[in-house]
């Protein structure tokens, strides 16, 4: 007697459930294969992360003034954005852009409430390095017939947020008739910097140019050793005052003046600019 059994299984149908067993078997070791490539991955990741926290401070040493190269000034503003006139120093600012500090003075000689308004951007960019950045940039308005009036600005020459270096970025500006001066300083490690520079405004270019420079760079600061040089554009008169350990060698010598105007400043070239 013939016994019932089960059908017969096409040779193509026995290779797919073969095929099929062979994949589950193999699932476990590719999820621990996924596992230790994870883990790998997330290994390399780490130590990317952990070379990045090196090599950044480095940077930062090596480019301690953080001025050079560093694409800080990628999102100046355009000139044409300052708006012309205005009845307060807000009234200036383009769109993203505030009011970090203004100072009242009398820049035309005639007992006028002259604005010297200094922007920084809203809200925080990014340099070429992606560390976030606060931009700055420098307007000076007029005061005329009860209004401000745009007279100057300078969109490169004000240090961003993190251009200073380790040592982090100080700017002061202050007044004298006529005369506005702005002091930028900053430094990384062991050296600093400081510029000093007054403008005065020039009726024939109707702009402010440079009047004086001082140029400081301190090479150590622990022994106070120090190099200090003034350019005297109206008198063309340059000292250069080197000090170290308390002890002071000065030199003078003349040179032929040039005409710098406060729009033609880059931070990023400052000591390059300034030389006799």
């Amino acid at each position: 007697m013939e016994r019932a059994g089960r059908p017969k299984m096409p040779l193509a149908a026995c290779y797919i459930i073969r095929c099929c067993m062979a994949a589950v078997e193999l699932l476990p070791r590719m999820e621990t294969m996924k596992i230790q490539s994870t883990r790998a991955i997330q290994s390399r990741s780490k130590q990317t992360r952990a070379r990045t926290r090196i090599a950044l401070p480095l940077l930062t040493l090596m480019f301690g003034f953080g001025v050079c190269g560093t694409g800080a000034f990628a999102t100046e503003i355009a000139p044409n954005s300052i708006p012309k006139t205005g009845t307060t120093a807000d009234q200036f600012c383009p769109t993203g852009w505030k009011v970090e500090s203004k100072l009242t003075a009398d820049l035309q000689g005639n007992g006028s409430k002259d604005q010297i308004i200094e922007l920084i951007t809203k809200k925080a960019g990014k340099n070429s390095n992606g560390v976030a950045t606060d931009f700055r940039a420098l307007v000076v308005a007029f005061a005329k017939n009860g209004k401000l009036e745009l007279a100057d600005y300078a969109t490169k020459f004000l240090l961003c947020s993190t251009c200073g270096g380790q040592l982090g970025t100080t700017i002061e500006i202050s007044k004298e008739k006529n005369t506005f001066s702005v002091d930028q300083s900053g430094g990384g490690g062991n050296d600093s910097f400081e510029y000093n520079i007054t403008f005065k405004f020039d009726k024939t270019k109707n702009q402010f140019v440079v009047s004086k420079a001082v140029v400081t760079t301190s090479t150590d600061r622990v022994s106070n050793e120090s190099v200090e040089t003034s350019y005297d554009y109206e008198k063309g008169v340059e000292t250069v005052t080197k000090t170290i350990d308390d002890k002071e060698k000065k030199s003078t010598k003349k040179f032929t003046p040039k005409t710098i105007t406060l729009r033609e400043l880059d931070a990023d070239k400052l000591s390059s600019l300034f030389k006799g």
